[in-house]
């Protein structure tokens, strides 16, 4: 059995999702009620017409309020659309922007197979060994999640104690992640038991201890947890450990083995067919432990799709739902104007005037919406924006992208209706009055 957690595993879905019969039953009941009243509500409106009054003239009837009402809904339902459908393409692009940004390690052609217990040298021998694996590291959790824990540190015994994030790694890790060392060295080659002498900081902890240089804190003995001296051996790079959507931040790496519990794989072309090699490996020492492994590559652009999918199909179905309703009133308002297209035709007004004629007002409820629904969307984009440490900027092809797609919408939902009228034939309208 292979627990592979694919990058592009959809969010709609989650791994460890549970049927929940209570849950389905309210959505259910939920469903059946919408439908129910969608379907009382226009039926009363429709019995409480009196007959008399409908075929005197259709154009007095009046339906939840009338038409200004009607109106106002549409307007309510194009606003919301496009508000949706500008935060969608925000969204999107951040995490576009997200993936293909430096977060200053690689995360290319990297296997991260979790150890679940097992011994990892045993394994790490025994996998170098493929054929197109380059590199193998052991650490404590994968770079680029919210994977890191939580210790204390400080420059003196006496001074108060400094939050800092910290994994710890054995001396192939910094290597196989493509990480920088600005000053020092790395940790040596796996030791066997002993005490723990030598951490490796980063930029940020620097700051923090007021350290001038990174040259200076070389063999500076700082305290962990209060009460563990240890001399920083190596400084490196800052780099985006929790993505590039989180500020930087203080990190320590430390040279634990007892707290390994990931094995990560550099393959040479990231050609996933290396997976049936690593899993033979893994049966011949964990016969009865599934193997759980990750494809770490693309894992921050990756973890939106279930997102933007969602929010693409909110999107989709609030504009379907304003083109029906703007599709059902443009089919009421020619109907009750049918005689008087077909009066305005036989005094000569041509195909351009009726199509103007009935179809202008429509386009101004579009456009009403998209002045109300832009200053809204750019707002939310925005804040949304705003949550992250690096971002795009919305540019001005999103709002009038989405303002001019929205309007092509309504001209389609539209035209097949009004060109249909606009080109008929007055008499058949006429004969009948």
């Amino acid at each position: 059995m292979i627990i592979d957690h694919a990058p592009f595993a959809s969010e709609l879905m989650p791994d460890h999702f549970t049927f929940d019969p209570t849950l389905f039953a309210w959505f259910l009941g939920f469903s059946l009620f919408t439908g129910l009243l969608a379907g009382i509500l226009p039926a009363w409106a429709l019995s409480a017409f009196k007959p008399v009054q409908v075929l005197k003239n259709l154009t007095t009837v009046k339906l939840f309020g009338g038409n200004g009402f009607r109106k106002t809904l549409i307007v309510v339902q194009f606003t919301l659309s496009l508000v949706l459908i500008m935060f969608t393409q925000i969204f999107n692009k951040q995490f576009t922007y997200m993936a293909n940004a430096d977060a200053g390690f690689s995360q290319q052609n990297l296997v991260s197979l979790s150890l679940q217990g097992a011994d990892p040298k045993l394994l790490k021998e025994e996998l170098s060994r493929l054929s197109g694996v380059e590199r193998i590291s052991i650490s404590s959790a994968d770079l680029g999640k919210n994977s890191a824990t939580e210790t204390r540190i400080k420059a003196e015994p006496t001074a108060e104690p400094i939050g800092v994030y910290q994994y710890d790694i054995d001396d192939e890790f910094i290597p196989n992640m493509q990480l920088k060392l600005i000053a020092g060295e790395n940790f040596p080659v796996a030791r066997e038991g002993g005490t723990e002498s030598r951490v490796i900081v980063n930029e940020q902890i620097l700051q923090l201890l007021k350290i001038r240089s990174a040259d200076a804190a070389i063999g500076k003995t700082v305290w962990l947890d209060d009460s563990i001296p240890v001399s920083i051996a190596g400084v490196m790079k800052d780099f985006y450990f929790q993505g590039v959507g989180v500020p930087l931040r203080p990190l320590l790496f430390r040279n634990r083995p007892s707290d390994f519990n990931v094995l990560t794989i550099r393959t040479r072309t990231g050609d996933k067919r290396i997976m049936a090699g690593i899993e033979a490996i893994w049966k011949k020492y964990e016969p009865a432990v599934p193997i759980n492994y990750n494809w770490l590559q693309n894992d921050e652009g990756a973890q939106s799709i279930g997102s933007v999918s969602m929010l693409d199909f909110l999107a989709f179905i609030t504009a379907v739902l304003a083109c029906m309703g703007l599709l059902g009133m443009v089919t009421y308002n020619i109907q009750v104007r049918r005689k008087e297209i077909g009066i305005r035709k036989v005094m000569g007004a041509g195909v351009p005037v009726i199509i103007s004629l009935l179809s202008r007002s429509f386009l101004k409820l579009v456009v009403i919406a998209g002045c109300i629904a832009l200053p809204i969307g750019f707002i939310l984009g925005y804040s949304f924006l705003n949550l992250f440490a690096n971002r795009t900027s919305i540019g001005v092809f999103i709002p009038l992208g989405s303002l001019l797609g929205l309007l092509s919408i309504a001209l389609l939902t539209m035209g097949s209706q009004v060109y249909r009228v606009a080109v008929a034939n007055p008499v058949k309208s006429l004969r009948t009055e």
